[in-house]
């Protein structure tokens, strides 16, 4: 434990800045035939999408509270007289109990496959997020979450497969520039465990490791009329070790440490309309998200002959959704998105977040 302390301290000190790493996923193979492979690239993926599912949904809850489109509609995108240009812009009458504490749940579903020859696989990722945030002033938030992430995935290249289940704790915050631009953040940690099996389940191991990954929005918005309009640029990076551990069953092999690490730019650009009701409004929206890997993993050879593992650094992900406001305490997000552009690889996702202010 006493190594693992300092070995995560030394990162903490290097926070997002990401030097050229000694393992690379290309040596875990060896001369190995892939039948022989648990597959690093499985839990790169595994490691990426969940890391990518979690920061998407802490945003979301974020921005429940500072208005952007897609996280939780205000009852109408124009202020109305009596709102302020920060957190507590709830409209109500001098007097009013203003509720700057909230309570928010998210569970959602990931469909993930490769059909790339070699290293083909597929299979769900599972999350579930319970998080509390407190308004300590007019422009800040902070908050805390916890999560459960929970991939399983059939290895279809070696007749195997790859189990977790993995808790994370992650700190945010939210800071209000003004009614048009704000900024949020996201740092966490995450324990791992992988359970996987190959040949028909002859051979089995199980893996242990850390996750650190963090997130930062900037996020600029504007209404015109119901219309609401958000652009957000961040960046979303995570840095995975998996220790080494021995498999058991007959050809059994020895796997030394593996490190999974990502740098990733994003754009999401979102459009909504806001619809009044008797008990709220309700928000239908569209968004597009541009992903650019400005640094990952390699994730080594699909086969013998020495064929790359896909691994492309440019993406999009797709998303429609709908936003609800139940009275001024409690609001209702249901979103799915379909991530495009990366070779072999397709994700497909639904997600629901209820947030009650108390």
């Amino acid at each position: 434990m006493l190594h693992r302390t300092l070995r995560w301290g030394a990162v903490l000190v290097a926070l997002g800045c990401f030097s050229p790493l000694a393992a690379n996923a290309a040596s875990t193979y060896g001369a190995a035939a892939p039948s022989a492979i648990v597959a690093p690239q499985v839990t790169q993926q595994a490691a990426t999408q969940t890391t990518s599912l979690l920061a998407g949904r802490i945003s979301q809850a974020v921005s429940n509270v500072t208005g952007s489109i897609g996280g939780g509609p205000q009852p109408s995108f124009s202020p109305s007289p009596g709102r302020v240009s920060g957190l507590n812009q709830q409209g109500k009458a001098a007097g009013d109990p203003v509720k700057d504490t909230a309570l928010w749940m998210n569970a959602g579903n990931a469909w993930v496959e490769n059909d790339q020859d070699g290293v083909n696989f597929d299979g769900t990722i599972q999350t579930a997020i319970v998080g509390i945030d407190h308004q300590i002033t007019d422009n800040w938030l902070v908050g805390v979450a916890a999560g459960y992430e929970h991939p399983d995935v059939t290895t279809k290249f070696n007749n195997g497969t790859f189990k977790g289940n993995n808790f994370a704790l992650f700190p945010y915050a939210a800071y209000i520039i003004n009614k048009n631009f704000s900024l949020n953040a996201v740092a966490g940690y995450t324990l791992v465990n992988y359970d996987t099996t190959r040949n028909n389940g002859a051979v089995t191991g199980s893996i242990e490791g850390d996750r650190l990954f963090g997130n930062l929005n900037a996020t600029a918005s504007t209404t015109i009329n119901n219309w609401g309009l958000s652009s957000t640029a961040g960046y979303m990076w995570l840095l995975e070790t998996q220790d080494a551990y021995t498999e058991t069953g007959v050809g059994a092999n020895r796997n030394e440490e593996n490190q999974v690490r990502l740098g990733q730019l994003r754009w999401t650009n979102k459009a909504g309309y806001t619809l009044e009701q008797d008990w709220g409004s309700i928000t239908p929206y569209g968004s597009v998200r541009l992903e650019y890997d400005a640094s990952h993993t390699p994730t080594g050879v699909a086969d013998a002959i020495g064929t790359p593992v896909a691994n492309d650094r440019f993406g999009a992900t797709f998303g429609i959704g709908a936003d609800a406001k139940v009275g001024d305490d409690i609001s209702v997000s249901l979103e799915g998105t379909s991530s495009e552009f990366r070779e072999h690889l397709s994700t497909y996702a639904v997600s629901g977040t209820v947030r009650i202010k108390f």
